[in-house]
């Protein structure tokens, strides 16, 4: 080679575009139990519940799929019991339903 000339990497890197995660659509709404809170958050794209990061606290509840989407749902006037919690995956209709358990009033 000739002096002054750099090897060519052997890879290269492609930059990808740090992609920010969106808010997802989705509902919340009180059973007619009134104990039982129904959160319904649409997850086009998804397609498996690996995908997604759930974590729920009596406050609140944060979904996150990387890079894709991230919804923190406060709950206004209640909270629930985060160590009771039905969680569905819909891979057809690619939504994730939830069902929280409110804490009763004392």
């Amino acid at each position: 080679g000739s002096p002054g000339s750099r090897p060519r990497p052997l890879i290269e890197e492609i930059q990808h575009p740090q992609q920010q995660p969106t808010t997802p659509h989705h509902t919340l709404t009180l059973e007619p139990d009134g104990a039982t809170v129904k959160v319904v958050v649409q997850l086009p794209g998804v397609r498996a519940v690996q995908a997604i990061d759930l974590t729920v606290s009596p406050h609140d509840v944060l979904l996150e799929v990387p890079q894709t989407y991230r919804l923190l749902l406060p709950f206004t006037g209640f909270t629930v019991e985060d160590d009771n919690v039905n969680a569905r995956f819909s891979k057809k209709a690619q939504t994730l339903t939830l069902w929280l358990s409110k804490v009763a009033a004392r």
